[in-house]
């Protein structure tokens, strides 16, 4: 499913009105129809329903509403900022005013005790703060018991997922055609409520090459194994990292690495993370790391790794981060990079962009926010209206793959494509969640995925995980480890059993 901002949905519009000849009247009428169909779906005819309409098409859907609801014997009420400005939406008024339809100007609306209140205030082209007046009744109507937006809650940027001043809090969203960017970036994600997306007659041939795909389906693909598998025909993950008080950043990659599928799983690392993890994981193999990295640099180079992650818990002294920049530059294997590997100061940007550029072999970068703005100069605060188109420049730009952790994660390739993963969940809201997704990916890696495949089905995976976790112990006491417990549900669910049958 496609994400678009409101530039792109206007065009989409259009493209079918002028190019195709569709009517506008009529897509308007199959909005309205639309919404409807929910209404009547979760409400009975005895619902008083109050329907707030602009004076633009959004208002004429709210007219398309009011005319259906009131002949289904509805009480409906419509408060309206008079004349509509656009003429599909003033025909739809006048039908709606020689019904009889009991009709009062917005301001009046302030002075009622709504039940079910319909926004069809401003819709999808908003772009300036809403004050006033209109301040007034976003706020009034947020405070009904229930509220349904029609395309968007009203104040919500649709591009951006901004607040214009002020937003209608919805229960529930019916948007038309394709969700809009606006319904999924905070804060307006946090405004919409239930998302309903409804078709109402819009070509798709117009539909933008490069637009943003939204995953809310998650089925992960699974490896492929042979029942003739072995330890060494599964792939083999390298993972450096660790550090005097972050070694459980290794041990949580490598874990999840091995609990993934991953046939061989080797850490390296220093002297005291080492023995730790020889006693806590009999399963993974240690690399001790020498004092000077110049020799440590020649084994890892020499290291028979399909996959490698870098970065988690090795700690920012000054020797690990160039140990990790020479690493990049000299490693043929894909590699996942991740936490202290990412980081660098706004002095050291440049270099370690170039050395990014420089990679030939394929790469996976996993931060969030912070570390992308140390990476790329983008502010944590700047950053999420724009982080589709963000996260795409900068993997086109560094040809790598970027996995922008967050609420909802952001994953591009170095082709342009783009998807937001739709899993939000505050059970991951823990230390250590990401260098779990950090050995997902890296396994997969290692087992044969191509890199955008091992992000995106990786990300599936821990979302997955993530959500069984939080269904198992809710919001508050998960973890990383109870995370890496629940992977194998996940592989053991999702994998084809036809494989072994046709060995």
């Amino acid at each position: 499913m496609y994400l678009l901002n409101a530039q792109q949905m206007a065009a989409m519009d259009r493209y079918t009105i002028e190019t195709l000849g569709i009517p506008g009247i009529l897509l308007m009428e199959n909005a309205g129809m639309a919404v409807v169909r929910e209404i009547n779906a979760r409400f009975d005819n005895s619902t008083p329903v109050s329907i707030l309409c602009g004076s633009g098409n959004n208002g004429g859907d709210g007219f398309v509403i009011a005319r259906h609801l009131h002949l289904q014997g509805y009480p409906v009420t419509v408060f309206h900022g008079g004349l509509p400005q656009t003429n599909d939406s003033l025909m739809n008024f006048r039908l709606v005013e020689g019904l009889g339809v009991s009709m009062f100007p917005l301001e009046h609306f302030l002075e009622t005790d709504p039940v079910l209140v319909i926004d069809a205030l401003f819709g999808t082209g908003l772009s300036r703060p809403l004050e006033g007046l209109n301040a007034e009744l976003l706020a009034k109507a947020s405070e009904a018991p229930f509220r349904i937006a029609v395309d968007i809650p009203s104040g919500v940027c649709s591009s951006t997922g901004q607040i214009l001043g002020v937003a209608f809090e919805a229960d529930l969203t019916i948007t038309m055609e394709y969700p809009k960017r606006g319904h999924f970036l905070s804060p307006g994600a946090e405004f919409t409520g239930e998302l309903v997306v409804a078709p109402i007659g819009i070509s798709p041939q117009s539909l933008p090459s490069q637009a943003p795909r939204l995953i809310n389906f998650l089925e992960p693909k699974i490896p492929y194994r042979s029942i003739l598998a072995h330890k060494g025909s599964c792939g083999h993950v390298l993972c450096v990292g660790g550090s005097t008080g972050k070694a459980g950043a290794i041990r949580l990659g490598a874990k999840a690495a091995l609990e993934c599928g991953a046939g061989l799983v080797t850490v390296a690392s220093q002297k005291e993370t080492v023995r730790s993890l020889q006693i806590s994981e009999p399963e993974i193999m240690c690399l001790e790391l020498p004092e000077e990295n110049s020799g440590a640099l020649r084994e890892l180079f020499e290291f028979p790794a399909d996959a490698m992650i870098i970065g988690p818990g090795g700690g920012r002294q000054l020797s690990n981060l160039l140990f990790y920049r020479d690493l990049l530059l000299s490693a043929e294997c894909p590699i996942v990079l991740d936490a202290d590997g990412l980081y660098c100061e706004e002095a050291e940007r440049d270099m370690v962009l170039g050395i990014l550029r420089k990679r030939k072999s394929p790469t996976i970068l996993t931060p969030h926010p912070k570390e992308f703005e140390r990476l790329t100069g983008i502010s944590t605060k700047s950053l999420e209206p724009r982080k589709l188109d963000a996260v795409r420049e900068w993997a086109e730009e560094l040809d790598c793959c970027i996995v922008l952790k967050g609420t909802r994660t952001t994953i591009a390739s170095a082709q342009g494509q783009v998807l937001l993963l739709d899993a939000p969940n505050p059970a991951l809201a823990k230390g250590g969640s990401g260098d779990v997704l950090a050995g997902i990916i890296g396994s997969l890696l290692a087992q044969g995925f191509d890199i955008f495949e091992a992000a995106v089905e990786g990300c599936k995976i821990h979302a997955l995980a993530g959500k069984i976790m939080q269904q198992q112990y809710g919001n508050h006491s998960g973890g990383p480890m109870k995370l890496i417990n629940h992977l194998s549900e996940i592989f053991k669910e999702y994998t084809d059993e036809n494989y072994y049958q046709n060995q």
